[in-house]
């Protein structure tokens, strides 16, 4: 059996008398404010839903302003309002003490930004040398490379004709170190003297090169025998 909607059969009904048109005038007036009162209720859950929203960000904000109000730093020596005497012991005391702390922090301030200062310029000069260490780093990468290869050409050509190869192996030259960079907390600490030394190491290209070859000449060796 199939279920049948009643209230929407009720509608379609053709009144033949003035009482049944006129239930059938209220019944769909009932159905009207039902379907508005549907509609409205949506509309009250968004409206709901999105004053729930503006309220959260509304109390981050307010979070966030009252945290920053916290870390301001106070300028009253007393925040109660009360009254003092200004020439009691108990005030002049905390004058000074307030007097004493605001100049200590201002002369950490005018620390902190000298050293902010000389920090930058530090900074600046170490790029420069680290540039130049930079350039001059290639440059004997690509001499030990070329040295290198020379070398090798040599010896293959020498293990070519079946010989021994006798060369001197190339000198290693020595690649400039990287330079550590200046930390500024080195200048608020009051360490002005940073030499800017070398610290790391770029690598060598002939690393090993003595070992293999030793243990070529030994190939060679072995092979003429």
């Amino acid at each position: 059996m199939t279920a049948v909607n009643t209230q929407s059969v009720a509608l379609q009904i053709q009144p033949k008398t003035e009482n049944k048109l006129l239930l059938l005038s209220a019944l769909r007036e009932s159905e009207g404010f039902c379907h508005w009162l549907e509609v409205h209720a949506f509309e009250l859950q968004a409206s709901n839903i999105l004053n729930e929203a503006y309220a959260s960000c509304l109390k981050n904000q307010l979070a966030m302003k009252e945290e920053k109000k916290m870390k301001k730093k106070a300028t009253k020596l007393v925040g109660d309002g009360l009254p003092r005497l200004l020439t009691a012991d108990t005030f002049y005391k905390l004058a000074k003490e307030k007097e004493k702390k605001v100049r200590e922090e201002a002369q950490q301030k005018s620390k902190r930004v000298e050293a902010r200062k000389l920090y930058d310029e530090a900074v600046a000069q170490w790029k420069k040398n680290d540039e130049v260490r930079k350039v001059e780093a290639a440059e004997v990468k690509t001499k030990n490379v070329k040295a290198k290869e020379v070398y090798e050409k040599k010896k293959a050509q020498a293990k070519e004709k079946g010989k021994v190869f006798k060369g001197a192996k190339p000198t290693i030259l020595p690649i400039p170190k990287a330079i550590p960079k200046p930390k500024l907390k080195d200048f608020v600490d009051g360490r002005t003297n940073v030499t800017l030394e070398a610290g790391g190491d770029d690598g060598e290209v002939f690393e090993g090169l003595e070992e293999e070859g030793g243990k070529d000449e030994d190939k060679d060796k072995d092979n003429s025998a």
